[in-house]
């Protein structure tokens, strides 16, 4: 039709033109009628919604019948000539009402030959014609003009090069027309050839009448023949819906026997998706559990160092306990031997007063017996001065009489008399010596020592007020009492220190407990592995704890034990020392007693007296060393008890030991189902490679090693 119409710029344009003209004013059509390629325009459903943009007359119903029907018969051809015969028919009416001008060129397309047999030069023909109809119209063209202004702009010199080349082809065929008209206008001259025309014309109206009679009763029995057939095709279409209802049915029941197919397959498709979801975790879990075991062997290494440590512990508490057990008897072993060297102590002081109260009446004793000698000579001298002069004056006289009988007469019997007296002044001496010989034996015992105590007190008790002149002996008890109030004060301080260290030593164990608790606390917030780490991170910091204080007790356990050997020797030494005291004390009883006798002392007596002065310094000494070792032996029990009190964090350490053994049972089991999954895989792997639809790749490989069954 026109020259441009074989260049792809101007087909490109004129599809594109069709489709903004479809977009654009028919927005409610079917979304897949578009006119992207020439192929969308042969069956003429793109040209009846042009026609339908460009006449609002058009009724598109009887073409959708035609398209209808064209699908459901064999003859596509047949069809396809329908569509387009009414596509001509719309079009001319629509010229002829709009647009005369392009009926000329409606009438150069042949529209029978398109729908036999399609070709683009056709369709593009076609396009042509409705393009210059939007745009030739008589009326309301502007709107196709601007639609083609918002092309691009390769687009718009196409569609303005058709328009050209339309417009000058309408020219040529308006010059045609009034070439024939004008040559007709010269035959009417001639009034033969006119009455041969007319003569003709009566010829070939009679004709045609005798053919439009024909064709009259042709189109009777044509008609009969359409009722006839729209007989047979209701009720063919009665056959066909009462078929369609029963495929419907067959098939409704068809598909419900399916739909409850594809349910089932849906429930167990879904079953074994979830199958494999629980796989697929669990292989994840296994794997990430293999590996946590892996990383957990240093923690199973480190929780068997920590036992060994406990084993250790246990070992040196049991140690720590015989050490104590042994402590507490040497400790009241010693409090004995403190009790005994006290009242040895007090014993020597006794003996040393009782020495010098013996001293002093032995002197007196001495002098008073001198006294008696000199007196006995005295009187032995008279008596013989007497006697003599008796015997120069009466050698005959006698004595007075005695009431017994006659007194003598002689001196010899005044001799007799006088050695009786003389013999009484010895039994009196001999009676004092008895005397002293008894209180000497009978002092120091413990009788004679309640009684002085006990008289006294019965004397302060009557004379509470009255200032005393004490001995030594008394100065001393003061002096001691003094020091046993002095040694329970400082022991008051001790207790208090330790009560101090026992609270400083539960504060720790608080805090421990402290740690552990927000330990715990930090670990239910968190995964297994984490937590698992903070529990072992916070073991770490208590088992280091509590060893620095097992270190620090074993310390002092072994500078005690030293101390302890040392006081014992020491001890044993001053047994030693007082036992060579009480036998060096015995000795000097023994000298006092015999110069108690008036027998010879020995001279070493002072020398005697001067180690026993030496011992008693000694003495108090080991007495100072011991309560030293006292006080240690009390500190000793001191940790003992803090240890004992550090048993709750020996409870909350078993309880984290069995934390870990409810870990390594699970890692147990956990490893045996990580086997037991193994195993499977492995099996599965095995039936897969001997099946021939064995998956190539390695995801589905894996995939089918976890979902797919054996089959059997």
């Amino acid at each position: 039709m026109v020259p441009s119409i074989n260049s792809q710029a101007t087909q490109a344009a004129l599809l594109e033109m069709a489709d903004s003209m479809l977009v654009q004013f028919l927005p409610d059509r079917d979304p897949e009628l578009r006119a992207k390629k020439p192929e969308n325009l042969f069956d003429g459903a793109v040209f009846s919604a042009l026609l339908q943009v460009l006449d609002d007359e058009y009724n598109p119903s009887r073409f959708q019948q035609s398209l209808a029907a064209s699908s459901t018969e064999s003859d596509v051809s047949q069809g396809r000539r329908r569509n387009f015969h009414i596509i001509h028919m719309g079009l001319k009416d629509f010229a002829r009402r709009s647009c005369a001008k392009i009926e000329p060129l409606i009438d150069q397309v042949d529209f029978q030959q398109l729908g036999r047999e399609p070709t683009k030069g056709g369709i593009f023909d076609v396009l042509v014609l409705f393009v210059s109809a939007a745009c030739f119209r008589d009326d309301d063209n502007e709107k196709y003009i601007n639609l083609v202004m918002h092309l691009e702009t390769k687009l718009q010199q196409g569609i303005f090069q058709v328009l050209k080349e339309v417009d000058a082809k309408l020219g040529q065929v308006t010059e045609a027309a009034d070439g024939d008209l004008e040559s007709s206008h010269g035959a009417e001259d001639d009034e033969l050839a006119h009455e041969a025309a007319l003569v003709q014309l009566q010829y070939e109206a009679d004709e045609a009448k005798r053919q439009a009679i024909g064709l009259k009763l042709r189109l009777d029995r044509l008609q009969d023949n359409h009722d006839e057939l729209l007989r047979k095709h209701e009720e063919l279409q009665e056959e066909n819906q009462q078929l369609r209802k029963q495929i419907e049915s067959e098939e409704k029941t068809r598909l419900e026997l399916v739909a409850q197919k594809a349910e089932a397959l849906t429930d167990e498709n879904q079953e074994l998706r979830s199958k494999n979801e629980d796989l697929s975790k669990k292989a994840n879990m296994a794997d990430n559990l293999r590996k946590k075991l892996e990383s957990m062997k240093a923690i199973e290494a480190e929780f068997k160092a920590l036992q060994n440590e406990r084993v250790d512990a246990a070992r040196l508490m049991e140690q720590l306990e015989s050490a104590t057990m042994r402590i507490e008897t040497l400790k009241r072993e010693a409090e004995a031997y403190a009790t005994k060297m006290q009242g040895y102590e007090i014993d020597i002081a006794n003996f040393n007063n009782q020495k010098t109260m013996y001293t002093t009446e032995n002197a007196e004793l001495r002098l008073r017996l001198e006294d008696l000698q000199a007196r006995s000579q005295i009187d032995e001298a008279v008596v013989r001065e007497l006697q003599e002069k008796v015997m120069m004056l009466d050698p005959s006289g006698t004595s007075p009489s005695t009431p017994r009988g006659t007194a003598p007469t002689t001196l010899e019997d005044e001799l007799n008399e006088s050695s009786n007296a003389y013999s009484m002044r010895n039994l009196e001496l001999q009676r004092l010596q008895a005397e002293n010989a008894v209180l000497k034996s009978s002092i120091g015992t413990e009788t004679e020592k309640e009684g002085l105590v006990q008289a006294i007190q019965a004397c302060y008790e009557m004379a509470p007020d009255t200032e005393w002149l004490m001995s030594n002996y008394y100065r001393d008890e003061a002096y001691s009492n003094l020091r046993t109030q002095v040694l329970a004060e400082q022991n008051h301080a001790r207790h208090l220190e330790r009560q101090l260290a026992s609270v400083k030593e539960q504060l720790a164990d608080k805090e421990r407990a402290l740690l552990e608790a927000r330990g715990d606390f930090n670990a239910v917030s968190k995964t297994t592995q984490d937590a698992l780490a903070d529990l072992k991170r916070t073991d770490g910091m208590l088992a280091v704890s509590l060893r620095a204080e097992l270190e620090a007790e074993r310390k002092k356990y072994k500078s005690l034990r030293d101390e302890f050997e040392a006081q014992r020797s020491q001890l044993l030494t001053a047994f030693i020392e007082k036992d060579q005291l009480r036998r060096e004390a015995e000795a000097a009883n023994r000298e006092m007693q015999r110069a108690a006798d008036g027998q010879t002392v020995n001279t070493d007596s002072a020398k005697q007296s001067e180690k026993m002065e030496k011992l008693r310094t000694r003495y108090k000494q080991l007495q100072q060393q011991y309560e030293q070792s006292e006080l240690k032996n009390r500190e000793l029990e001191r940790t003992l008890k803090a240890v004992r009190a550090g048993s709750e964090a020996g409870a909350q350490k078993a309880q984290t030991d069995q934390i870990i053994k409810n870990l390594q049972r699970e890692n147990a089991m956990i490893a045996t189902a990580w086997y037991d999954l193994t195993s499977r895989l492995q099996s599965n792997h095995v039936v897969l490679q001997r099946r021939h639809d064995a998956p190539k790749s390695w995801l589905n490989k894996q995939r089918q090693m976890v979902n797919a069954t054996p089959r059997k």
